[in-house]
């Protein structure tokens, strides 16, 4: 089994666009997840991107095919669905900002092409290189590698907090 991934910052909506874009350009199907209070996938009218998703989901994915939403919770969907590349997005308030996160595990070689493609054409739109520290230690480094949006990197300079997965790691972007 194959597996790609990517993570990045970027403001939810700027990844909806790029979702949109991308789900009305090769007419995936889309399905958008929410977590909380209960679980529920859905699907969604690639044509109604971003004003279909309000709220934004806790996670997106899309399928070269249809998929099984007879689920029950995120788990199980994935097992049912396992060829989807999935968007789950980072936590995102006036104060902070959280890492997003694509990936997907397939097989099957029609879906990885596509998902290769995605992930290479969402790369080319950000930019790279941040510092990060942990807050409790004051140890600070370079990630040359790490990605952010263009709309990440305006949060930030309104003074939005560009956090990784715990308040301890802080992100600078570049």
């Amino acid at each position: 089994m194959t597996k790609l991934s990517l993570q990045f910052h970027a403001d939810r909506i700027e990844v909806l666009a790029v979702v949109s874009h991308w789900a009305q350009q090769s007419r995936f199907t889309v399905v958008a997840e929410s977590f909380r209070p209960v679980y529920q996938a859905r699907l969604v009218d690639r044509t109604e991107i971003p004003a279909d998703l309000n709220p934004v989901p806790d996670r997106i994915s899309l399928s070269v095919r249809p998929v099984n939403l007879d689920v029950s919770t995120a788990l199980e969907y994935m097992r049912k669905n396992p060829d989807v590349l999935a968007i789950t997005f980072g936590d995102q308030s006036n104060g902070a900002l959280r890492e997003t996160f694509l990936g997907a595990m397939t097989d099957d070689s029609a879906s990885l092409a596509d998902w290769r493609r995605l992930r290479n054409d969402l790369r080319k739109l950000m930019f790279k290189g941040a510092s990060v520290e942990n807050v409790i230690t004051g140890v600070r480094v370079r990630k040359e590698a790490h990605l952010y949006t263009a709309g990440a990197k305006r949060m930030a300079e309104a003074g939005v907090s560009i956090l990784g997965p715990t308040d301890a790691i802080k992100y600078v972007l570049d």
